[in-house]
């Protein structure tokens, strides 16, 4: 993939999306995010835009700064997640 050059400004997001956790293979919003905040802690299962992926304990209300494809459905048990793109 090639580099998406917002993916590593240090400025604040730009935007945000609503993200609903679901299981696939392709990119899951038109653009990967930068990083993304929970409502309610857990474990979050990251697709990392190199392809890699990492089942990831998150607080809640804390900013993680992963660049992802998709957040996938299994094992993720975080709910309230928010993209920043």
């Amino acid at each position: 993939m090639p580099a998406i050059p917002y993916l590593f400004e240090s400025s604040p997001a730009k935007g945000l999306i609503s993200v609903t956790p679901a299981d696939g293979s392709t990119l899951q919003w038109a653009t990967p995010i930068r990083g993304f905040i929970c409502t309610a802690g857990g474990v979050v299962n990251v697709v990392a835009l190199d392809g890699s992926t990492a089942l990831v304990p998150v607080a809640a209300n804390t900013v993680y700064q992963i660049a992802a494809l998709r957040i996938q459905a299994t094992s993720t048990t975080a709910t309230g997640i928010v993209g920043l793109v």
